[in-house]
């Protein structure tokens, strides 16, 4: 069993008297929990070995067929693959953050209904507000309400439009709003993300 255990192989066992005698320790720790057999799968990470996780049954004589072996291999397997990949995500989402944070223009995206999702650092100086104060509420707090027609119509234009990017603004005729109630000129460049 040992031998199994330190090559990281599964072991599958149908009864405590299938364990080799080697294995003495284990088949005392599994009669005193009252399992007769079981199934130990290895667990990877990155092509070395990191674990086992364990099926146990108290059953006598419980024969594992290979398709429950193979069924249970295979979700360990999805599982530890999908929580992998969400680790990455959480990492580059990570990483996404930290530069839109130090960023010194501001980046402001919203969603489809043009709420706030991020207000870095460069949006708190240049507005006046923190991000606190603006995540979910709507980008039309940023604009004077003599352009939010305006703001609304180019928006739904540019949303049909086949362009990703577009940038706007560059003649001073897009205003912003600070905190204090103050206009002020800007240029933005505004894009889609799929």
């Amino acid at each position: 069993m040992r031998t199994k255990l330190d090559n990281h192989e599964s072991l599958i066992f149908s009864s405590l008297n299938a364990l080799p005698e080697q294995a003495a320790d284990e088949r005392d720790l599994f009669a005193q929990l009252g399992v007769n057999s079981g199934m130990l799968l290895p667990l990877t990470e990155e092509s070395a070995g990191c674990g086992f996780l364990g099926f146990l049954s108290r059953e006598d004589e419980r024969e594992w067929n290979e398709s429950e072996v193979e069924l249970l291999a295979g979700l360990l397997s999805d599982a530890m693959e999908r929580n992998r990949t969400e680790e990455a995500l959480r990492r580059s989402e990570s990483r996404f953050q930290g530069i839109i944070q130090v960023a010194s223009d501001a980046i402001v995206p919203v969603d489809h209904e043009q709420n706030i999702l991020i207000f870095n650092h460069g949006a708190e100086e240049m507005y006046g507000y923190a991000a606190s104060e603006l995540i979910g509420r709507s980008f039309e707090t940023l604009l004077p309400d003599t352009s939010i027609r305006s703001h609304r119509a180019y928006v739904s234009d540019f949303l049909r439009s086949p362009g990703n990017a577009q940038r706007i603004g560059g003649n001073g005729d897009l205003l912003a709003r600070r905190k204090n109630g103050e206009c002020f000129p800007v240029e933005a460049t505004i894009s889609k993300l799929e």
